[in-house]
């Protein structure tokens, strides 16, 4: 199993014959070119030969971004599965078609999908427009929450009782939004304290690795019982 950061939101993620990449904004802008990726990109036009999946967890163009995809060469797109959570408008699944993706797939909020043997996915849309991700397998469950501000016990606790216990999560780590102009220190350092806090709630409830950190424990008391 291998992850790869690619830009902003964009992971890649390998397992098996899967390799998933979520939100890919590769290029150019976002917001009426009001944002603008910060590092170059190392992802190619050419590395889309070998993705399997895409999936997109809302419409913002820093996640659905056309202009990426545009980068993306025929034969690739028609051999790459769409994954894309159930909506009222269909804007998104429509385009992907449009556009000659000829897998795409509308995920049930309630369903989980094989994408081979040992894996499957579970998508579930979240105030406003947006959408989580789970990730499982035979040994690991991920969940990437992206954009949805998972803040309170009862939000986190309501994605445990679906999914299970979590091994890894993907969350955001920046407020994404405009708080104040330049001057306005103490605005953007109550916004990143909010963002801090999210995210300690979202551990405190889903509590990541909390298996692995079991194991890890139980295997230290044994050796420190035969050394001792």
């Amino acid at each position: 199993m291998k992850f790869q950061m690619i830009n902003h939101a964009s992971f890649l993620w390998e397992h098996d014959s899967i390799k998933l990449l979520t939100d890919p904004w590769l290029t150019g802008t976002a917001f009426d070119n009001g944002w603008g990726l910060l590092a170059k990109t190392r992802f190619t036009s050419e590395d889309f030969a070998e993705i399997t999946h895409i999936w997109f967890s809302h419409e913002h163009p820093d996640h659905f971004h056309p202009q990426s995809l545009r980068t993306i060469p025929e034969e690739y797109r028609k051999r790459i599965t769409i994954l894309y959570q159930q909506s009222t408008d269909k804007k998104v699944i429509d385009w992907c078609r449009a556009f000659g993706f000829q897998q795409v797939i509308e995920l049930s909020p309630d369903k989980w999908y094989s994408l081979s043997d040992d894996i499957s996915v579970l998508c579930r849309p979240f105030p406003v427009g947006d959408s989580w991700l789970c990730i499982k397998t035979a040994d690991m469950t991920i969940l990437n929450l992206n954009d949805c501000e998972v803040s309170t016990t009862q939000e986190a606790k309501d994605i445990l009782n679906r999914v299970g216990d979590i091994d890894l999560v993907w969350t955001q780590f920046s407020y994404a939004g405009w708080a104040g102009n330049k001057e306005d220190f103490l605005l953007r350092k109550k916004r990143a304290m909010e963002k801090l806090a999210r995210v300690k709630k979202q551990v405190e409830v889903l509590q990541p690795l909390r298996d692995s950190l079991r194991q890890l424990r139980l295997v230290l008391s044994r050796r420190k019982l035969l050394h001792e």
